[in-house]
């Protein structure tokens, strides 16, 4: 049962009753997300969708494969989690996979960006979550590092150098020295 809070914008669902798929089936934040998926197909298929956890069908995995930049061909998982409140709360966006970025927190794997974070509004949608992660593995933002350890790295390294066998070693022994 869903009571209205003060901010007819928000609701507020009782504990006993998110427990049930069914019930987040019937969110206002579940039939928005499914409206964004249905309505625009073709920028779907910019990324694939992994629903693996039936039981919350608020939650997907989003797997991304970047065509330039530092990450140019490989291939990433990030975990989306969908608030209640969606689309008033922006998704909460978590990496799967290891990876030496200065906007993701190499402990949480929690994405930061000004997308989902305090300029979220209302009229983004799950295309936006898809841009943003996307512009932050085209390029990674240098001013806002969650990662201040990884930005000289950065920043005197060439796209190509770090694309290259030797440097992603050298990343990967940083990463575990600083873990």
């Amino acid at each position: 049962m869903y009571k209205i809070a003060r901010d007819p914008r928000r609701f507020r669902m009782d504990p006993k009753d998110i427990e049930s798929a069914e019930t987040l089936r019937g969110t206002p934040a579940f039939h928005r997300l499914k409206k964004e998926f249905t309505a625009n197909p073709d920028t779907v298929q910019t990324y694939q969708i992994k629903h693996e956890d039936q039981s919350d069908p608020l939650k997907y995995t989003m797997v991304i494969t970047p065509v330039s930049g530092y990450y140019k061909d490989q291939v990433y998982d990030f975990l989306v989690d969908i608030p209640l409140n969606y689309p008033y709360d922006p998704p909460r966006v978590y990496c799967l996979k290891k990876i030496f970025h200065p906007n993701i927190d190499s402990k949480t794997k929690k994405v930061c960006s000004h997308t989902f974070g305090l300029q979220w509004m209302p009229t983004y949608d799950v295309n936006s979550v898809t841009a943003a992660i996307n512009n932050l593995l085209l390029e990674p933002n240098f001013n806002e590092p969650l990662n201040n350890a990884y930005i000289s790295t950065f920043k005197r390294t060439t796209e190509n150098e770090f694309q290259s066998d030797a440097f992603q070693e050298m990343v990967n022994n940083e990463y575990k020295a600083n873990h």
